[in-house]
């Protein structure tokens, strides 16, 4: 047993995809950007005219392909999240990755944070086990450098300006979408390092209902249901569950009792063709939960979450040429502290937005898409912030076009924020044909992001063992320029595809010292590679990553990012058995800025097992972290103790209608 994992690591090259081929073209949830389907995946997907391709140089991965039927689905996913409109996943110029639902449904993974971490580029740390804080480091970006959508609608909190994915459960969710590198000029402040586009289940068009129980040690238990129905003009969906465990100590030597997390959940939708030219959806969803966490000076302290959003778009088809959208929408996130049963702490924002987007097909070649935006920030909190609302007016463009064996990407986005005036944003994104499915790749954006009412206007305060911390009401912007080459290779045997890229920020908040301050400038550099394939009738997935994330000002690595990463995947149906299996393994990361506190890496087996009684009933098994190395992604402040994960957990299933 290799125990060493930065050994190991020193030797692997690159590091892992969390995406693998799936034909649901209608599963792509276009309430969130576009109506009529199949008229916009005609247009833009089937009718692009197919190039003759000259081969490029023999590379030595290729040979390595077997013939998969599930390989050659690969270029019938369609994405809609890179460019705000539908294309299939081998056309996008942007680098996406794809879970859909039949991937989550296979995966062993017991949590969103663990299914997001079979994504390339991808570095998930975690204060503990279910529902405690965790971050996402997107090619080494900041955790408030990701924009979450749910549904296309703005999903996180306004004060600290990142979202709480830790509490969105996976029975709410049917697939997500990662891109990653800058999409500022397309999404604006929060999508300097990517973006990440959860969509949660939709109806069907004959009622479907489906039900889960779950039960495992660390007395966990999990419940779920949905419904689906509808017909070919209106359908609905309606999904509730519940969540609970036990946990562990997650800051052992502070308090001895074990910190528990419940979560309750419902979403609905409804999707309706109001008339031929006229296309209107709506969506909810609401989490509430309790989560239990440890200090130093009390063995009763819990956080009240509710994270809801609720949205409408309605979608007119102009004419054959011309498709124009209008979304509303509300986000909220609501955090309550309590000790000891009194209330300490209430932290309530809410965000409200609104968007046009007209999309003008000039032709088989050539769209361009027009929006403007609108965006009120407002913050509830019974700590005293000097400012507690804002508003962002944006308008953008982008215009995608094809001609010989160039595909072409470019994309404009002006931000005006009240408190921090305008800032202009663009992305140049070129693919060249090289035939059959190969393509090189060349792209430069530029990102920026606004500091959160946390960072400017925190008022002053001391929270104990030396720790004080307030706003920076003189912050600037953070801003990035960001460069990537890469070459791809979708065929009927399977992809694989490998890209460099460079990330330059200027302004980079720090938030590791009493005051957030800007460092001068910050430098990433990575090298990702993802390979998917078949192999002995065994779907495999694999990717590694290599990453440089460094403060140019004192050539320390930036808090909390793993420099070396890779992740395998492993998945095969044989009769009435499916088994899934998933492999991290991660170099150390430190925990300060200064790299003082050192977390050593790791490697992480689990696995899952489901056996089909019939085509309705089937059980489940899983083991997560089957070897008991208890990984440790985050400290406390001060660097001791570590936070504590779950280690080997067992969850045993019952489905029906999955």
């Amino acid at each position: 047993m290799i125990s060493d994992w930065e050994e190991f690591l020193s030797l692997v090259p690159f590091r892992k995809p969390g995406y693998r081929p799936d034909n649901a073209m209608g599963d792509v949830a276009f309430a969130a950007f576009k109506p009529s389907s199949a008229r916009v995946c005609t247009r833009k997907v089937f009718q692009m005219n197919i190039k003759s391709r000259l081969p490029l140089l023999a590379f030595a991965v290729s040979p390595i392909f077997v013939a998969t039927s599930q390989a050659a689905e690969q270029v019938d996913k369609v994405v809609v999240t890179a460019t705000k409109s539908a294309e299939t996943i081998d056309q996008t110029l942007v680098p996406v990755s794809v879970i859909s639902r039949e991937d989550i449904d296979r995966s062993p993974a017991a949590n969103i944070q663990e299914l997001l971490a079979t994504t390339p580029g991808l570095d998930i740390s975690s204060n503990g086990g279910h529902g405690k804080t965790s971050s996402i480091f997107l090619r080494g970006t900041s955790n408030d450098h990701v924009l979450v959508l749910i549904d296309g609608i703005k999903f996180g909190s306004a004060t600290s300006g990142t979202a709480s994915i830790e509490q969105i459960p996976l029975n709410q969710v049917e697939r997500i979408e990662i891109v990653r590198g800058p999409r500022s000029s397309l999404y604006g402040s929060e999508a300097l390092g990517g973006v990440i586009q959860i969509f949660t289940r939709k109806g069907a068009q004959e009622l479907t209902p489906t039900a889960s129980f779950r039960a495992g040690n660390l007395g966990t238990r999990e419940v779920n249901g949905s419904i689906r129905g509808g017909n070919e003009s209106t359908q609905f969906g309606i999904t509730v569950g519940h969540f609970e465990t036990d946990g562990v100590d997650v800051l052992p030597g502070n308090n001895t009792d074990k910190d528990g997390y419940e979560n309750n959940s419902l979403s609905a939708s409804l999707r309706s063709e109001l008339s031929d030219d006229f296309e209107l959806s709506l969506t909810f969803m609401r989490t509430q939960s309790d989560n239990e966490f440890d200090n130093s000076t009390s063995s009763d302290r819990t956080s009240d979450g509710v994270q809801q959003l609720i949205g409408g778009k309605l979608i007119y088809q102009a004419n054959d040429d011309l498709d124009i959208s209008l979304q509303l929408a509300e986000s909220r996130d609501e955090s309550d502290d309590i000790t000891d049963g009194v209330v300490t702490s209430v932290f309530d924002t809410r965000r409200r937005t609104a968007d046009l987007q007209a999309d003008y097909y000039l032709n088989d070649s050539n769209t361009l898409t027009l929006g403007a935006g609108f965006e009120e920030e407002e913050v509830s909190a019974t700590t005293l912030f000097t400012d507690d609302s804002r508003d962002q007016h944006s308008l953008y463009g982008q215009w995608q076009s094809q001609w010989d064996r160039f595909d072409l990407l470019m994309g404009l986005r002006s931000d005006d924020y009240d408190a921090f005036g305008r800032h202009n944003t663009g992305s140049l994104n070129v693919g060249y044909s090289l035939g059959e499915g190969r393509k090189l790749l060349v792209s430069y954006g530029e990102g920026f992001h606004v500091p959160t009412f946390n960072d400017l206007f925190f008022p002053f305060t001391d929270f104990g063992f030396g720790f004080t911390y307030q706003g920076n009401p003189n912050l600037k912007p953070e801003e990035s320029k960001s460069y990537e080459i890469g070459y791809q290779h979708y065929g009927v045997n399977g992809f694989w595809a490998v890209r460099v890229f460079r990330t330059e920020i200027d302004n980079l908040i720090n938030l590791s010292g009493t005051m957030p301050t800007n460092l001068d400038s910050a430098l990433i550099k990575g090298i990702e590679f993802e390979l998917g394939t078949n192999v002995a009738e065994w779907d495999l997935k694999f990717s590694t990553t290599l990453l440089d994330a460094t403060d140019e000002n004192t050539g320390n690595v930036l808090l909390r990012r793993a420099e070396r990463t890779a992740q395998l995947d492993l998945s095969r149906h044989y009769g009435v058995w499916t088994t899934g299996i998933s492999f991290l393994a991660q170099s150390h990361r430190y925990n300060d800025t200064g790299n003082t506190q050192r977390l050593p890496g790791y490697g992480v087996t689990n696995l899952k097992v489901r056996y089909r009684v019939d085509k309705d009933w089937s059980l489940t098994a899983s083991v997560n972290d089957l070897f008991d190395r208890d990984p440790t992604t985050a400290a406390a402040f001060g660097g001791n103790p570590l936070y504590n994960t779950p280690g080997r957990t067992f969850l045993f299933g019952v489905d029906y209608g999955i």
